[in-house]
């Protein structure tokens, strides 16, 4: 049995898609799948993705000109990409054909129990004396895992430079971890703004009697803090 069949299917399906929409949300959906049923499995390490980000270069058709473009994003399904442009980190390739360019940063994950974001695993592997390019080197590094019950949500991607591609919604992350005190999601806060507005002003909706003291206590419940942006939301619409 393929472990990784639902994986490739979305990947093949990607590579037939006739527009930036359904491009979209096919990278949505395998962002998704990679939080919620696969981590990475590599010598003594074990990587369970919470923030992910797509980024993928089709000259054809999705020409997102925030990628690397690295020779390592394309034609290696299912192996690590380690990169110093830009913050540094990692990306797990998806491409399994050298016309495109296909990986996902893990922006943040718990890497054997502890919470890092994408540099902190050059700590890691420095402690465990791993190099880089023994990792890169290594093949089949997802493994399936029994299904995670996140409810995943999307937002812009942290940090672009490019205004290409720069607004759509390519990050993915289950909305159940932004709250723990032990995770630091702070580099996420700028790109969750319109995230936070969108689901408290729902949640207002939804509860037309809450208070604004009440609302800004669900946002900080839900995300661990209460944007500015939101704060407004709220004053506004109650």
């Amino acid at each position: 049995m393929d472990d990784l069949k639902e994986l490739k299917s979305k990947v093949e399906k990607l590579d037939k898609a006739e527009n930036k929409e359904e491009s979209v949300k096919i990278l949505q959906e395998i962002a998704a799948e990679l939080i919620t049923d696969y981590e990475i499995q590599v010598k003594e390490i074990k990587i369970e993705p919470l923030w992910v980000e797509a980024y993928y270069y089709n000259s054809e058709k999705f020409a997102d000109c925030n990628i690397h473009m690295n020779e390592k994003q394309k034609n290696h399904f299912n192996q690590i990409y380690f990169h110093k442009k830009g913050y540094g980190g990692f990306d797990i390739c998806l491409s399994d054909s050298p016309k495109y360019y296909l990986s996902f940063l893990i922006k943040a994950s718990l890497i054997n129990g502890e919470f890092t974001t994408q540099t902190g695993i050059y700590d890691i592997l420095n402690v465990l004396g791993i190099n880089t390019c023994d990792l890169e080197n290594e093949r089949n590094i997802l493994k399936q895992t029994p299904s995670k019950t996140y409810s995943i949500m999307y937002a812009q991607r942290v940090g672009l430079t490019k205004s290409c591609y720069q607004n759509e919604p390519l990050a993915a992350f289950p909305i159940e971890v932004l709250s723990k005190k032990e995770y630091n999601f702070k580099f996420a806060r700028k790109s969750l703004q319109t995230t936070v507005n969108q689901i408290m002003e729902q949640f207002m909706l939804d509860n037309p009697n809450a208070t604004k003291e009440e609302c800004k206590i669900k946002c900080r419940e839900i995300f661990g803090w209460l944007p500015d942006s939101a704060g407004s939301l709220i004053e506004e619409l109650k």
